[in-house]
């Protein structure tokens, strides 16, 4: 009686046992499912998973900027003559060196020639004239010393003596007027130089103040950049710059000696003149760099996987110390692999690099 009373009992105990080593089991199986992890010690992590770290390097940044122009002589300017003529002869070609005193272009002017013989004409009749009064002159004096004239006719001689002489020379000056315009027609070299650029070619036909050519001296050289005024302001007379050659690798320094108003539109560029410290002819017509740094402060050379960004798409990185610490950055410059970061950091930070995805803790809540 006692044992049939006691069996329900014993049955509901084994049930409660049984469903106590089914929930162990059930609870033993979900905590080693690979979708959950349990997040381990700092120090623990980076043993046992040899986390991937970087030691940050100090660096300056140097914000600098390029700008573009092109090596001219000191002095630079297109020569052209006054009246149109036609280029007979072309002597230089495009880079050529001449030296002072060379005949670069010779060029025949129909008006030019023109005027020369009317002048040289003119100074004939004069000379003929002047020799008719002259001798007219003469006469009057052998005829008034024999009391055959009177005082009045010689002086009149005298009078057309001098007209004569006054017309000669004046025709001789416009000869020679007419000489040298004529002869301006041979342009030469006024100084040890570079022919540039040739406009007109042998045979062309040219007009007044139509240019032949551009001539740059290799006495000393200049080069001009359009720099923007937040930049212009700092450059000064007689400021130094480097001045850099692409095309060869070469780097020279010049000195500020002009720099214009700006400009009166919006991007308001000033022309800034650098003369080079060293005679350099061989750079004319060449590109020139001027490298202007704006800008030097404290960066800090990192991996480019350091670098993450967090909702706002800000940078920045994972501080690896005792603990995992989120420092905001602010990214400089991009070289390669390398990226230049500033911030609260110091030379001895050390950062995460590793893939976060591997990690046996949860980077999101840094």
């Amino acid at each position: 009686m006692f044992f049939n009373n006691y069996r329900p009992s014993l049955a509901a105990l084994l049930l409660a046992v049984t469903s106590l080593s089914v929930l162990s089991a059930c609870v033993a199986e979900e905590s080693q499912a690979p979708g959950w992890q349990q997040e381990q010690p700092l120090a623990d992590a980076l043993l046992t998973n040899a986390l991937e770290t970087q030691t940050l390097e100090q660096t300056r940044y140097q914000q600098a900027f390029q700008f573009h122009g092109v090596a001219r002589g000191f002095h630079s300017y297109s020569e052209s003559v006054f009246e149109p003529g036609k280029i007979v002869a072309l002597n230089a070609r495009e880079g050529h060196r001449v030296n002072k005193g060379e005949v670069i272009a010779e060029l025949y002017s129909p008006i030019l020639a023109e005027k020369l013989e009317q002048a040289k004409a003119s100074l004939k009749k004069a000379q003929a004239q002047l020799t008719l009064d002259q001798e007219s002159l003469s006469r009057s004096l052998k005829l008034h010393r024999k009391k055959l004239i009177s005082q009045q006719a010689l002086d009149e001689a005298k009078r057309d003596f001098d007209t004569a002489k006054q017309a000669m020379m004046e025709a001789q000056a416009a000869v020679d007027l007419a000489g040298n315009e004529f002869a301006e027609t041979s342009i030469k070299a006024k100084e040890a130089g570079i022919v540039a650029k040739i406009y007109k070619r042998e045979g062309d036909f040219i007009n007044p103040g139509e240019p032949v050519f551009r001539f740059e001296s290799t006495a000393k050289q200049k080069v001009s950049f359009a720099v923007p005024e937040k930049f212009a302001v700092a450059m000064q007379r007689g400021d130094k710059h480097p001045l850099f050659i692409p095309a060869d690798g070469r780097e020279y320094t010049g000195t500020v000696i002009e720099k214009s108003l700006p400009t009166e539109d919006g991007v308001r560029l000033h022309n800034v003149t650098f003369e080079f410290d060293s005679l350099q002819p061989e750079i004319v017509g060449l590109r020139i760099v001027l490298r202007y740094v704006a800008e030097s402060a404290l960066a800090f050379k990192a991996d480019y996987r350091a670098i993450r960004y967090d909702v706002d798409n800000q940078p920045y990185i994972i501080k690896v110390d005792n603990k995992l610490s989120h420092l905001p950055v602010s990214i400089l410059d991009m070289q390669n692999e390398t990226i230049l970061i500033a911030g609260e950091l110091s030379r001895d930070t050390r950062v995460l690099i590793g893939n976060e995805v591997s990690l046996p803790v949860n980077l999101h809540k840094f």
